[in-house]
C-alpha cells in the first residue's frame, strides 16, 4: 500500500476499522487515522478523517454511475463514520 494514494489508504483504513466496529464489542468511537512517512507521524482529526473518507466514497459512488449503478446505491454500501 506504500506505493498507494495517500487518501486511498486513508479512505481504505477508515472504511475497513469502520465494518469492524460493526460487529465487535470491543471497538467504538471515532476512528483515529495516523500517517508514518519520512518525516515524522501525522495525526489526522476527526474532521480531516470524515473529509477524506467522504471523498472516497463520492469517487467510487461516481465510478459506480459511469458503470450504471445508482449513486445512492453504491453510497448505501459504504457506511458513515
Amino acid at each position: 500500500m506504500a506505493d498507494s494514494n495517500l487518501d486511498a489508504n486513508v479512505w481504505l483504513g477508515a472504511f475497513t476499522i469502520n465494518e469492524i466496529k460493526t460487529f465487535d464489542k470491543f471497538t467504538s468511537g471515532n476512528t483515529r487515522v495516523a500517517v508514518i512517512d519520512h518525516t515524522g507521524i501525522v495525526e489526522y482529526t476527526q474532521k480531516q478523517v470524515i473529509e477524506k473518507y467522504e471523498a472516497g466514497t463520492e469517487k467510487l459512488a461516481s465510478l459506480a454511475e459511469s458503470l450504471g449503478i445508482s449513486r445512492e446505491v453504491a453510497r448505501a454500501i459504504f457506511p458513515e463514520l
